[in-house]
């Protein structure tokens, strides 16, 4: 169990209050999950230096995308390349190829002295005007990168999990 200080423990109760009963009433799998994480609860009020209204915003906000997008589905097809059957988000092998090559070109993993992941990060080939003119393209590049914060999110959870406390995720981004 990670040790949070008097403030960030209420911060953290007080959030659950706030967004337990909304989770339950819209059913969203994300937010009931993210309810018995008190790391993850942590996050988002440290994101708005405890201002829990921002918080509860965000939250919501958050979790609600990853429910609409059906972000398990969408990032499983991205990681196995479009193969997989979804029942919401038709993720075209194209969609992946295109994500794959134009925006994220490389992804590489590897652990702070902490446990935290390291993730590096190198642009792929990015055509800035060819993607205002692409649709398709765009669509791929948007489906890319959502599904490449969501790899961070899941890496940094494992690593909150195996450290049981909090890690931090450090994403270098190279644009050569």
């Amino acid at each position: 169990m990670t040790c949070f200080d008097e403030t960030e423990t209420a911060a953290i109760e007080e959030l659950k209050i706030r967004v337990k009963q909304w989770a339950e009433e819209a059913g969203n799998k994300y937010a009931l999950d993210y309810i018995e994480d008190s790391d993850a609860l942590w996050r988002y009020c440290l994101a708005h230096n405890y201002n829990l209204d921002d918080a509860e915003k965000m939250f919501k906000e958050s979790t609600a995308f990853k429910a609409k997008w059906n972000l398990d589905e969408l990032y499983q097809e991205f990681h196995n390349d479009g193969a997989g059957e979804s029942t919401c988000v038709k993720v075209k092998p194209r969609h992946v190829t295109i994500g794959k090559q134009v925006f994220y070109a490389g992804f590489l993993v590897a652990k702070s002295v902490n446990g935290g992941p390291i993730i590096v990060e190198r642009l792929g080939k990015l055509d800035f005007a060819g993607l205002h003119g692409n649709k398709e393209a765009r669509e791929a590049c948007l489906k890319a990168y959502v599904c490449s914060y969501e790899k961070m999110w899941r890496l940094l959870r494992e690593s909150n999990d195996k450290q049981k406390g909090i890690a931090i995720c450090v994403r270098i981004l190279l644009m050569t």
